[in-house]
């Protein structure tokens, strides 16, 4: 109770001071207590049980072996436990303190089956080729019979004692009795029968490697699909005590080919050669490691593919529901514990426990990496035959005394102080846990990385005196003076605080004056020839070629864009406080930044800039954390921008003049167009509100600041005209001149 008192007081401690300072810096809480969280962990000796609560593993007891795999386990009526490994085709007896001893010493590569029959006597099988083999409590070996088949991949025996054979590449099923006389009671369509077992109804089940069918025998030995699984191979199969079976389909392609070492001498045997055979499953044959060519026909561990196994459960009519979808693992064998299903899987040395309910843990995980064979004893423990390297743990039924839990990694995204360490758990009198908490800059932990902190922690929590850095890692040690009690860990939650980084401004950027801005609103210049003061009244009676501009005058409009510029930036803070801006300015050659606008809260600002003369300016950016941060731990960074034009200044149309092109009623009419700041980029003119028509300077280009454009009017009726003459510059300035005459 008292750990849920603590972990009660800072939660509410840590909503009062966010609450209080509404920051992106302060205490966060990193938390597992859920069965996926810990399973992101490490376990050495302790058991990851569902819904997310962490135990003492059983007590182990492992017996290294001198082989590569441990395929298959079996048990005789006294209790003795023995072991068919590969790749020397050796049977080991385990003896009750632990200790392998070689047993008996057959004429195969791997014994994939291992059978203790009623009578006593010891049936095994594998490869290469298909006999069975029986071995006498003296560990003498006879051949019992021979299939002729390329393996043995299973063997079950009835209950009126006959001899059930599994085989394979041809998918056979063997009867033989007792006497030693043998049949095919089936031949599948299927390429290996992997799995055989039996219920107390006298039927017999098939698990196949092709299409995944789990076949059902009768007393009778008639056959029948029982169900035809979702995958390719029915690696392993089991039976609670109501008698449903629970079978684990695989993807394809688990049993791969293997190839000779390349370096065997051209006198060795093919089966010596297999002898040296690495059955890792890495494709990889020899001492040197290489790849070689595969040879055909030759089984060889399972390997890990992309897809997930499926355990089903059916019952006795043949019902089928999928009882557990491993995540990502493959699973070879399976065992009752108790009402709890075990599964070992075969890329992690893992030994799942699913309760009844389908919700898995991990119940131990071992050094090697492959869970080969599972089998409950007579007593009712649990031993395991393990791969990579060979080895047989038996488990007892009291929890070991010691074990650890190592968390994952955990990164803060920026460099932390880490606070207290509390959690919540169950420890019995005789219990208890040691906690312990590393840390480091490295996502993986190195030599760079502190040592872990001194166990501490007695009661509910302590502080953590690793020393500031990005990630964290902590380690709990379960451990019990009471071989019947154990500790349990149900939720561990770390305190902590990011120091406080800079903001970083990425980038400036000064915007709205889009170049090539040539099609100004007629409406605008409409509205700025509104603006503009009448015309003296028109004179008549120009001569020829006669500029009509001397009882005319020549106007400019005021400028008709919008002065306004935008100031967009990117920023960005690294413990995503919230930032504030101030925004700065000055003039080509000035010294002194001059404040333009303060305490902007967005990452824009639209500037008038006709509060300054035109010019090139440039704009600086100050970022500052303040409004997540204390004023005396508020940092700042700052951005200045390149320089650019502020250009609010009309072009000038000067010297406007019409005169008649002789001969015709057309008119020549010129200006001079300048402006102060930038380079001109459009000229328009319009007759008697007509529609605007662009011309082109005398050059041919518009590249300057002044120019001079000449253009001849379509031919005019008599009477009164008026030409207006639109000029654009680089920055969209807009300025104008009118000329009104009398054609005749």
């Amino acid at each position: 109770m008292r750990g849920r008192t603590v972990l009660g007081a800072v939660v509410f401690f840590l909503m009062i001071t966010s609450a209080v300072s509404a920051s992106a810096v302060t205490s966060s809480l990193w938390e597992q207590n859920t069965k996926n969280s810990f399973d992101a962990g490490e376990p050495d000796g302790v058991s990851i049980i569902a819904p997310g609560r962490i135990l003492l593993a059983p007590k182990a007891q492992t017996a290294h072996l001198n082989a590569r795999y441990a395929w298959t386990l079996a048990e005789d009526s006294a209790g003795r436990l023995y072991a068919g490994s590969g790749s020397d085709g050796r049977i080991f007896f385990i003896s009750p303190n632990g200790t392998p001893e070689p047993f008996a010493q057959l004429k195969l590569q791997q014994i994939f089956a291992l059978l203790a029959g009623k009578n006593g006597t010891l049936y095994a099988g594998g490869f290469p080729g298909g006999k069975i083999y029986t071995i006498n409590p003296k560990g003498e070996v006879a051949e019992h019979y021979d299939t002729g088949q390329a393996a043995v991949w299973a063997l079950w025996e009835t209950q009126d004692g006959t001899l059930m054979a599994g085989t394979g590449d041809d998918g056979k099923l063997f009867a033989i009795s007792p006497d030693r006389k043998g049949r095919i009671l089936y031949d599948s369509r299927e390429r290996r029968l992997l799995s055989l077992i039996g219920d107390d109804r006298g039927n017999v089940f098939a698990g196949t490697d092709q299409n995944g069918i789990i076949y059902r025998f009768d007393r009778k030995g008639k056959p029948a699909v029982f169900h035809d699984t979702e995958l390719e191979e029915v690696t392993a199969m089991t039976l609670d005590a109501q008698g449903n079976l629970y079978a684990v389909s695989s993807p394809g392609d688990l049993f791969v080919k293997v190839s000779p070492p390349q370096n065997a001498p051209a006198d060795m045997s093919s089966a010596q050669a297999l002898g040296q055979i690495d059955l890792s499953g890495n494709g990889h044959g020899g001492n040197n490691g290489q790849p070689t060519a595969p040879l055909p026909g030759i089984p060889a561990v399972p390997t890990p593919k992309k897809r997930s196994c499926i355990i089903y459960k059916i019952d006795e009519n043949g019902a089928a529901s999928k009882f557990w979808v491993s995540p990502d693992r493959l699973i070879f064998s399976l065992a009752f514990a108790g009402e709890h299903l075990l599964a070992g899987s075969g890329d992690e040395g893992t030994i799942y426990i699913v309760s009844p309910g389908g919700e898995a843990g991990t119940f131990f995980k071992a050094d090697q990496k492959q869970v080969l064979a599972l089998r409950q004893k007579k007593d009712g423990s649990i031993a395991a035959g393990l791969g990579n390297d060979a080895a047989v743990i038996q488990f007892s039924g009291v929890y070991a005394a010691k074990g650890t839990f190592f968390s994952k990694v955990h990164d803060a995204t920026a460099v932390s102080t880490w606070g207290r360490v509390f959690w919540e758990a169950d420890t019995p009198r005789g219990t208890g846990i040691l906690f312990s908490t590393r840390s480091g800059n490295s996502q993986v932990p190195d030599d760079t990385w502190s040592a872990w902190g001194p166990d501490g922690g007695t009661r509910e929590s302590f502080v953590s005196p690793s020393p500031a850095a990005r990630y964290i890692q902590w380690r709990a040690i379960l451990q019990t003076s009471d071989p019947n009690e154990s500790p349990e860990l149900r939720k561990v939650t770390v305190a902590y605080i990011q120091n406080n980084l800079p903001p970083k401004i990425h980038s400036i950027s000064v915007g709205g004056k889009a170049p090539n801005n040539n099609d100004a609103a007629p409406n605008d210049l409409a509205a700025a020839m509104k603006a503009m003061p009448p015309a003296m009244p028109p004179s008549a009676g120009q001569a020829e070629n006669k500029p009509a501009s001397n009882n005319e005058e020549i106007v400019n409009g005021p400028s008709a864009k919008n002065a306004k510029i935008r100031i967009q930036w990117q920023a960005q803070d690294q413990n995503n406080d919230k930032l504030r801006y101030g925004l700065f300015f000055r003039g080509d050659g000035e010294q002194k930044w001059k404040p333009l606008k303060k305490d902007i809260n967005e990452s824009l600002y639209d500037w008038d800039t006709e509060t300054v003369p035109d010019g090139e300016y440039q704009v600086k950016v100050v970022a500052s954390d303040q409004p997540a941060n204390p004023e005396t731990l508020a940092l700042e960074d700052e951005r200045m921008s390149d320089f650019f034009t502020i250009d609010n200044t009309s072009p000038q149309v000067e010297g406007l003049t019409a005169g008649k092109v002789k001969a015709t009623r057309r008119y020549r009419v010129s200006a001079s167009i300048s402006d102060r700041i930038s380079p001109l980029n459009a000229v328009h003119y319009s007759i008697d509100a007509g529609e605007w028509r662009p011309v082109f300077p005398e050059d041919g280009i518009f590249d300057s600041s002044e120019e001079t454009v000449v253009f001849q009017t379509d031919e005019l009726e008599e009477g009164e005209h008026t030409v207006v003459l639109k000029a654009v510059d680089y920055y969209g300035n807009i300025g104008a001149g009118k000329i009104t005459f009398i054609a005749q």
